[in-house]
């Protein structure tokens, strides 16, 4: 890709303008949602319901959060796009260099002359700034915009925003710091050996995650023995999941939704329930929700979600290769043709930021085919009626179930929205009375 190689290419403008239309892209849905929430009729499928005195306080509080996030994405593109106008990724590269010049004398010359130990100050400081904005953003987004789910209380949710931001910052520093080690030291092998490592660190992050991460946010417990737990056991059982790993989570100190999932890779998989599901619902209720969980199971989804990644993945590091060694883009940024990989491919990430739309709503059609599949799957199990009742107290509590148009849908939502379901569910209530009265 040497024609993209050329000093008369606009890069800064071009980065610029991918960066603004990914924001505006990303708002118009919200405020196209926004004025069909300024509408306060609420759906004809919960006037029969005694939560319909709740839709008016939902609507009030689903518009505040798209207000909130509305201004979060605004500042974000604004401080991007002035981050790029005047190099600040230069000057964090130059205050790398200083900070390791000063701090000479407590570290081995071996680390003070090391590339790779300036580029970990390097992404340490960027990753630094960033942090403390999202940390700001997050505060307003978490205690305004969902008041309605929000449990929270100031001391738990700083300890968990803390530990996530090290967490995130350190697995991002391993993947990002790597792939730049990889670009500098193999050369024309990049693609090879980064789509391979990339492979590996995406089944890493799967493995450990159920087992070293979300300890650390929640506390689980074994589902205690019980009539709810041999129907889950044998439910499983009829699908081929052997596992009888089935955790509660203390979810209802943090949130009100309620919730389950499988998580792991088959050699560590496990259930997870969130307490507020198993205090608000009955047991066929929460059956009826395995048994959604069961379908995914059933039909391969979170394999077919990992290879996916995965496969999201290796493309982006075959696109980055025109990129990470370009001359006009490094130089366009204030560095010198030899800069590191680390600061080609985070070039190249910025450049590239409207792949993260295509990508993320390819993604987001498939997760929404496969929650289909699997609700019919509960539903073909007989489970529909409990899928009602246990929607209808959903909808009660859920910020986010509120009705959305079909773009901000399409966009936006991995499951098809409560409303719709419990719509889908009186059409099939329906033709079954219908075919009982024939």
């Amino acid at each position: 890709m040497s024609y993209l190689d050329n000093d008369s290419i606009p890069w800064k403008l071009i980065t610029s303008s991918i960066l603004i239309c990914k924001f505006v892209f990303d708002n118009y849905s919200e405020i196209h949602r926004y004025k069909l929430l300024n509408n306060p009729t609420p759906p004809k499928i919960l006037k029969s319901e005694p939560i319909v005195n709740l839709y008016e306080c939902h609507r009030l509080e689903a518009r505040l959060d798209l207000i909130t996030n509305f201004v979060k994405n605004l500042n974000k593109c604004i401080l991007s796009c002035l981050s790029i106008s005047i190099n600040v990724l230069y000057y964090l590269w130059v205050i790398s260099g200083f900070i390791l010049s000063k701090f000479s004398w407590a570290l081995p010359t071996v680390s003070t002359n090391s590339l790779v130990v300036r580029c970990l100050v390097f992404y340490c400081i960027q990753r630094l700034g960033s942090d403390l904005e999202s940390f700001r953003l997050d505060c307003i987004y978490t205690f305004l915009s969902e008041l309605g789910m929000n449990k929270y209380k100031w001391k738990s949710w700083l300890r968990d925003k803390i530990l996530s931001l090290v967490i995130s910052d350190s697995l991002s520093a391993i993947l990002t710091l790597s792939l730049g080690v990889i670009i500098d030291y193999c050369g024309d092998n990049y693609v090879i050996y980064g789509t391979s490592f990339v492979t590996v660190y995406i089944i890493f992050i799967y493995s450990i995650t159920p087992s070293l991460i979300d300890p650390l946010f929640f506390k689980f417990n074994h589902l205690e023995q019980g009539n709810l737990r041999n129907e889950i056991i044998k439910l499983a059982a009829k699908h081929g999941f052997s596992s009888r790993d089935i955790y509660v989570i203390d979810s209802s100190k943090k949130t009100s939704r309620q919730n389950a999932y499988i998580t792991g890779l088959p050699w560590n998989r496990k259930i997870v329930l969130f307490d507020s599901l198993i205090k608000t619902s009955s047991n066929k209720e929460v059956l009826a929700n395995m048994a959604q969980l069961f379908g995914h199971y059933k039909h391969g989804h979170i394999n077919k979600l990992v290879l996916l990644a995965i496969a999201d993945s290796v493309l982006y590091i075959c696109l980055s290769t025109g990129f990470v060694k370009n001359k006009s883009l490094l130089k366009a940024f204030g560095f010198d043709s030899d800069a590191p990989g680390l600061v080609g491919y985070i070039l190249f990430h910025n450049l590239f930021s409207f792949y993260r739309i295509l990508s993320r709503h390819i993604t987001k059609q498939l997760v929404t085919r496969f929650e289909n599949f699997a609700k019919k799957h509960a539903e073909d199990l007989g489970y529909y009626c409990f899928f009602r009742t246990a929607s209808i107290k959903s909808l009660g509590l859920d910020l986010y179930s509120k009705e959305s148009d079909w773009l901000h849908a399409t966009y936006f939502k991995n499951h098809i929205s409560l409303m719709e379901q419990l719509v889908g569910i009186e059409i099939l209530l329906d033709l079954l009375k219908r075919n009982e009265l024939n």
